[in-house]
């Protein structure tokens, strides 16, 4: 009898699990008193499944003690950021065989595994009124003949099992196909349903309904009391200390997706909605979280964000009002483009003088230093594109003197609009800086063509913008790109998500430098 290996996945940030794993990856949570892997682990080597590999990727060095105290084998995902569970399937090829292939974050009431499978499958449920899931369609002999995204009688949830042919197969279909950039981000069930009629899968039903999954950190509360006032999470703590209510009283958590150097979710209290916001790891060494506190008083005070409610001077982390059904800007409508820029240029004229700096190339140079060779390697022209970004900065420095409080963080996710209201969010990167630098940053970060984005100075002007001005303002397009990607490197060197905008910037740069 062939002998049966595990693939457990454990890769992935677990995003909507906020805020729990933005403190600890979800399957290493506690849950009845045990760590999800942990009790996954022991039921498979219970059955005399010995041979179990771990892929890691986010947070990985929290699943180290693995190896010592289980003898399983780790493996590091590094796109774990940016590609879904296909990436992490293509690391173990070599493992896929008479697999189970599982994911990390599942609790096993029952101990489903088995020493002696034979057939390949699928685990699934019975329904009885869940939707946003994937159900199964099969045939007489319980195949999967197709998958849909709406409504069925069973649904997939737990664990597969590949047996040799199926895992042959599957891994013929997963090396030709990955070339393909929505392969590497999808789930291989995605992959699965694409070539169905090739890989065989029967659906086993979990019957006594023994495998949970959840989703979201309210469906864990529901699960385990433990949950309802859970002590452990600092954030769930520092919004209790402010509003001074039990964690209990935190509830409808759903996590934010936008910002990069923040970890924000919504949250209730009460009738009213809130969005915390905390400092993301490494950001204190290029935020001051004083300059972001004076700088939200200031926009509060100048009724450019009427959002803010508190931020902690020593922790960092931001309370505001959830501004319900408001939409970001578009890039592409003159009309929010005309009230954000009238905005911001109403903070450039009031020239308010803070006592932080805060100076794009200089907070350049410093997260270059930190920038891996590994990384800079990937980019033949990174010496190249550095002396020439350097030259078009020094060209700028006698235009404008006096430098007075910008954003240095504008662009579209951090400008909202609720009926007629406008509101510029997200400080964080505040101090006195020259005004360019925000229109530099709001163009960066854009998909707006170069002559909208030079048409831009003009609805920015009110007018015709003087020559020398304009030249100045478009030489901060390219220094506030080349800070956009330089600060996305920094974070892939600090094993953090730099998110997806890394190339659009790197491209950004080379556009505007050439320009310039």
């Amino acid at each position: 009898m062939n002998s049966i290996n595990a693939i457990i996945m454990a890769a992935g940030m677990s995003s909507r699990f906020a805020p729990l794993s933005y403190e600890i990856p979800k399957g290493l949570l506690k849950v009845k008193n045990e760590v999800l892997i942990e009790r996954q682990i022991k039921q498979l080597q219970e059955k005399g499944i010995n041979d179990i590999t771990v892929v890691t990727g986010y947070k990985a060095s929290k699943f180290e003690y693995l190896k010592d105290q289980f003898g399983v084998e780790l493996v590091y995902n590094k796109d774990y950021f940016r590609y879904n569970n296909t990436s992490s399937l293509m690391l173990v090829l070599d493992k896929l065989k008479n697999t189970y292939i599982c994911s990390s974050d599942n609790y096993f009431e029952e101990n489903l595994f088995n020493s002696s499978e034979i057939e390949s499958y699928y685990y699934v449920q019975e329904a009885h009124g869940i939707s946003d899931e994937y159900f199964v369609k099969t045939d007489e002999e319980g195949t999967i003949t197709d998958i849909t995204f709406d409504e069925g009688i069973y649904y997939m949830i737990g664990h597969a099992y590949f047996n040799e042919e199926t895992s042959t197969t599957f891994k013929e279909i997963l090396t030709h196909e990955y070339a393909r950039e929505d392969v590497k981000e999808m789930l291989w069930e995605k992959l699965y349903l694409e070539f169905i009629e090739s890989i065989k899968l029967k659906i086993r039903i979990d019957e006594n309904k023994s495998i949970f999954e959840f989703d979201n950190f309210n469906e864990l509360r529901s699960f385990d009391n433990y949950y309802v006032n859970y002590p452990e999470n600092e954030m769930l703590n520092n919004i209790s200390n402010y509003f001074q209510v039990p964690v209990s009283e935190i509830v409808n958590i759903k996590e934010l997706k936008e910002g990069l150097t923040n970890l924000s979710f919504k949250f209730d209290i009460g009738n009213k909605s809130y969005v915390y916001r905390h400092p993301g790891e490494g950001t204190e060494k290029i935020i001051s979280r004083d300059a972001e506190r004076f700088a939200q008083e200031q926009a509060r005070a100048l009724k450019i964000d009427k959002s803010f409610v508190y931020m902690d001077k020593e922790k960092g982390y931001k309370i505001s009002h959830y501004i319900k059904d408001c939409r970001i800007l578009n890039y592409h409508s003159e009309d929010d483009l005309k009230v954000a820029m009238k905005q911001i240029k109403r903070l450039h004229d009031a020239k308010i003088k803070s006592e932080f700096d805060s100076n794009l190339w200089n907070k350049t140079l410093e997260m270059l230093q930190e920038v891996s060779e590994s990384i800079r390697s990937n980019y033949n022209n990174f010496d190249e594109l550095y002396d020439k970004m350097e030259s078009i900065y020094k060209s700028t420095e006698d235009f404008l003197k006096e430098k007075y409080l910008c954003h240095c963080d504008f662009f579209n996710t951090n400008i909202l609009f609720k009926d007629k209201e406008s509101y510029i969010i997200d400080w964080e990167y505040a101090g006195n800086d020259d005004p360019a630098a925000d229109l530099g940053i709001f163009v960066a970060s854009s998909d707006m063509t170069v002559e909208q984005a030079l048409k831009l100075l003009e609805i920015y002007e009110g007018t015709e913008m003087e020559e020398s001005k304009y030249t100045h303002f478009v030489s901060y397009y390219a220094i506030a790109s080349y800070y956009c990607f330089i600060w996305a490197l920094y974070q892939q060197s600090k094993d953090q998500n730099p998110g997806s905008m890394l190339d659009t910037w790197y491209e950004s740069t080379l556009v505007y430098s050439s320009i310039v």
